[in-house]
Parts: C-alpha cells; structure tokens; sequence
C-alpha cells in the first residue's frame, strides 16, 4: 500500500517534470525563433540604412 502510494507520486512527479521540460523547450524554440526574427529585422533595417547612406552621398 505504502510502495504504491511512493510509486503514484513518483509517476507524478516524473509527468510534471516531462511537461515542465516540455515547456522549456517550446519556449526556448519560440524564444530562439523571436531572437532570429528580431535578428533578420535588425539587419535589414541596417541594409536599408546603409543603402539610403550611400545614395544620399552619392547625391551630395
């Protein structure tokens, strides 16, 4: 009776941890695809920037 109660938690414990593990991954995948996003915007602001640049000083 004893052993099956340890046992019952234990499977419980062990859920818990799975989904929690789970949930880490799923929100450091989102997290890594935010940071990529993020990342891509950054440099294509950076592209534009850099291009409006040299055709203002090539006008200038």
């Amino acid at each position: 009776m004893f052993q099956a109660k340890i046992f019952q938690v234990w499977e419980q414990l062990l859920t818990v941890s799975r989904c929690g593990y789970q949930l880490l991954q799923d929100v450091g995948t989102r997290y890594g695809q935010f940071c990529q996003i993020i990342g891509e915007w950054l440099q294509f602001h950076y592209h534009i920037s850099a291009g409006l640049g040299l055709m203002l000083s090539d006008e200038a």
